[in-house]
């Protein structure tokens, strides 16, 4: 579909190799926006058995940029060792996965979307429903 947007990005995952070495395994990642789904940014994680994909709400993202976003499954934190770097945080019933992504990457991805169509994101329909049940 045309406007789709999509980007290659490399994402460290914090879990040391072993003992001693300061490397971390590196996680290629597809970060994917469409038009169909303009509230939604797809994480899709390359595995050797099979991708990974998680949906995430594209303002999560562009709140993660300015400090902590998302509570429960998904979160984005800033890196306290490294003002340029976020925390994907992915929290699953089999254990937690810490990600580590430069800022200005995902900064730099979220740029090339339009913006999304008034009335359409998740905060606006609460808001409207809000508005709905207490008139």
């Amino acid at each position: 579909m045309s406007g789709e947007v999509s980007r290659r990005v490399s994402f460290a995952f914090l879990k040391k190799r072993r003992s001693g070495d300061d490397r971390y395994p590196r996680v290629s990642t597809e970060l994917f926006w469409s038009p169909r789904c303009p509230d939604e940014v797809r994480l899709t994680f390359q595995t050797r058995r099979s991708p990974v994909v998680w949906v995430v709400a594209r303002e999560l993202l562009a709140a993660g940029l300015d400090g902590p976003a998302g509570v429960g499954d998904l979160s984005l934190l800033p890196d306290l060792r490294d003002c340029r770097r976020l925390l994907l945080v992915l929290d699953t019933p089999n254990g937690r996965a810490v990600l580590r992504v430069r800022r200005d990457v995902l900064a730099g991805f979220l740029a090339e979307l339009p913006e999304s169509p008034s009335g359409s994101g998740l905060a606006d329909e609460v808001e409207a429903w809000l508005a709905g049940v207490t008139q």
